[in-house]
């Protein structure tokens, strides 16, 4: 009877739940699956629920006197007698002298592939895909490819360079932002192309902060200076405007920013971490007690944002909702994040080490 009984409460389960489905919303978490120490330069296991190989992917990370290659922990000594520049997530790095006429670019192993006569100094797209040398001025971009072949729009110009951010190729096609602080604003593709190219003071003046692009390479945030009041404003692709929104004050320093695939924005104020939605509206926001350093680390993986407050890190859905709160050990800071190329992870670089977040969803 018993048995019978307990048979006939299971198919009942079974047809409720197949029939009104599981009541219940799948909760989203972020959580830490892979670490690299700096310290004795090894690694965590992989983690066996993923495919994802931290290892193949991370190209190094640089300390006060070197630069390390990682899976092997190799070290370069760096000074201002030579540089380094290195993609996130591709090998081979290039180096070039802060006083000099040249760069050269090295593979994985070790081996010279090539020397360009470039007196400007390089920045590397964290995929390698493309590398901008910025000239000593400020006030021109030559674009090339990983061979320093000038490639695509070939050179971008305007009034002292402010900002560049980067879209990871695996969640994007690789595209390129860059802001100068006159207001002059190009979008790359992955191959060099001008997507597009606006003004944002053609009608008033303004003076340009700071910029992000989202990780899908579809939206554009930008700080920027007008008529004595700081504003965001937020592009699509296309160059056309979105949004834009008065933060009612003048803030004297560059705001990190982080935008999502939809326009939202989530802003690094040395007094708050502040979240915005789409149309401007605060979702989320943690004033701090006293203001800290203006440079405040800001994220979005192409699912969640995350930012610092007062030694906390906070992982926030695009609603405000906080996902997982974290202490930030001291030590670490200061720290940064960027993406692992994949939707929803991203590493967490300190000053200890360098950390994998992946959402996972229970």
């Amino acid at each position: 009877m018993i048995s019978k009984i307990l048979a006939l409460s299971f198919v009942l389960f079974l047809g409720f739940y197949y029939f009104l489905g599981n009541p219940y919303e799948p909760a989203r978490t972020v959580q830490k699956t892979w670490y690299w120490n700096k310290e004795s330069k090894l690694a965590s296991f992989p983690d066996p629920r993923s495919d994802f190989d931290a290892e193949r992917t991370l190209n190094g990370y640089k300390t006060k006197s070197s630069y390390i290659r990682i899976p092997w922990g190799e070290s370069i000594p760096t000074d201002d007698s030579i540089r380094i520049e290195y993609p996130l997530r591709a090998k081979g790095y290039l180096a070039y002298k802060k006083i000099g006429n040249s760069v050269e670019f090295f593979s994985e192993s070790g081996e010279l592939l090539w020397t360009k006569e470039y007196k400007s100094y390089p920045r590397i797209h964290p995929d390698g895909n493309l590398v901008l040398f910025l000239s000593g001025d400020n006030n021109q971009v030559l674009v090339s490819d990983i061979n320093g072949n000038s490639l695509g729009a070939k050179k971008l110009d305007g009034r002292f360079l402010t900002d560049i951010s980067f879209a990871p190729k695996g969640i994007s096609n690789g595209e390129t932002a860059v802001l100068f602080s006159g207001g002059e604003l190009f979008l790359l593709d992955g191959k060099g192309e001008k997507l597009f190219e606006a003004k944002l003071g053609e009608k008033e003046p303004v003076f340009a902060k700071s910029l992000s692009i989202s990780a899908n390479g579809q939206k554009l945030a930008v700080h920027f200076l007008k008529n004595n009041r700081d504003f965001i404003r937020v592009y699509d692709r296309d160059g056309s405007e979105s949004e834009e929104w008065n933060l009612g004050r003048v803030i004297p320093y560059k705001v990190n920013l982080a935008v999502s695939d939809d326009g939202g924005v989530l802003a690094g104020f040395s007094d708050k971490l502040t979240l915005y939605s789409k149309s401007g509206k605060i979702l989320f926001e943690k004033k701090r007690n006293k203001a800290q350093s203006v440079y405040q680390t800001v994220f979005h993986s192409g699912t969640w944002f995350a930012g610092e407050w007062e030694g906390n890190l906070f992982f926030l859905d695009e609603e405000g909702h906080i996902l997982k709160e974290e202490k930030i050990r001291t030590g670490e800071k200061p720290f940064r994040f960027y993406s692992s190329g994949r939707k929803g992870e991203a590493f967490l670089e300190g000053g200890n080490d360098i950390v994998l977040y992946r959402e996972l969803v229970r």
